[in-house]
């Protein structure tokens, strides 16, 4: 994968965490949480079937009784199979199994960046989030109102939280809600720069400068736009993420919107971020707002010696069942 691609999944959603094994103990008279759970049954499934970017994916259901209600999952930054599998941990199949056995069907789907790395548009250097992730939820929304549900809502995670907004305003009427999993109305470079900071506070000043140029590609040609990167991601991919107001969109909107967020990410801050979408959405009908006590960026609990950095996401974990359960309750409510 040349940088282009590799700049572009910088953000929020830890690309960088690489796999390690983990070993788990698990109680005899427990079901074992990595095995798909009695009563349910999975289909494979194909995401713009017969076109240049067909994806895999798999549609979890309960195998006596399929809902009337669907969600899709669509993915943050990075080019992440359908599980969203960081370290030993798949976030994306506990949403999906845990959801099927509340009584919520699941799509989830390879991402087009997973499976055509630097193919992924005509044009690699004008890649955006468009094509990255934007226009494939629209055909995964397109595809299981094809199957007759009558609820369908997005649940997006990290930079797919972010964009659930344009996601929905852009699918013309096929969602019917979405939830936000520690997305953010701010401008991506914002929340990158909080995170250099964190980790790097003396380079204040380069962050600054690279302030100073996004302010400046407002005027940059086409040229200068793609032979430039900012905050190390491609300007032409950072304009066309910046010109989506995600806060004024969602305020636009006449859908129901959960939106969640760990007290304990470090890579979405529940101050900063989780704080904004409730100051710009304060009053909005059909909003709710959660936060969780010590769930980390992947919604999992913080733990481990390494607690706080990216290396807790080799702790083998699950996405908490509370999450699970209010995410079901909002879909199912009348």
């Amino acid at each position: 994968m040349n940088k282009t691609i590799t700049a572009v999944t910088v953000l929020i959603c830890c690309t960088l965490v690489a796999a390690a094994a983990a070993f788990i103990l698990i109680d005899n008279n427990k079901s074992d949480p990595d095995v798909l759970p009695a009563g349910l049954r999975e289909i494979d499934v194909k995401i713009n079937a017969d076109t240049r970017w067909e994806l895999n994916g798999k549609l979890t259901t309960c195998a006596d009784q399929p809902s009337e209600a669907a969600a899709i999952l669509v993915h943050g930054s990075g080019p992440h199979g359908m599980d969203l599998t960081i370290g030993p941990n798949k976030v994306y199949r506990d949403i999906a199994w845990n959801l099927a056995k509340s009584g919520v069907d699941v799509l989830r789907y390879d991402k087009r960046t997973f499976v055509y790395g630097n193919s992924s548009a005509d044009n690699i250097a004008k890649l955006t989030v468009k094509e990255e992730v934007i226009d494939d939820a629209v055909a995964a929304a397109e595809l299981m109102k094809s199957y007759g549900y009558d609820k369908i809502f997005l649940i997006g995670h990290s930079l797919g939280g972010m964009l659930a907004p344009a996601i929905v305003k852009e699918s013309d009427g096929l969602f019917d809600g979405f939830v936000s999993l520690a997305g953010s109305p701010r401008k991506m470079q914002e929340i990158l720069a909080d995170q250099i900071l964190a980790a790097y506070p003396e380079r204040m000043i380069l962050v600054q400068i690279e302030f100073a140029r996004m302010e400046q590609m407002g005027s940059w040609t086409e040229s200068e736009l793609l032979s430039n990167v900012v905050f190390g991601q491609p300007a032409y991919y950072v304009k066309d993420m910046n010109s989506r107001d995600a806060g004024a969109i969602a305020l636009s909107l006449d859908v129901p919107m959960l939106f969640l967020q760990g007290s304990a990410d470090f890579q979405v801050y529940p101050d900063k971020d989780f704080a904004k979408w409730q100051e710009v959405l304060e009053g909005k009908e059909g909003v709710e707002f959660k936060l969780y006590d010590g769930l980390n960026h992947l919604f999992m609990v913080s733990q481990g010696k390494d607690a706080g950095t990216v290396a807790e996401y080799n702790v083998k974990g699950h996405v908490d069942q509370n999450v699970i359960e209010d995410i079901a309750e909002f879909i199912k409510a009348p």
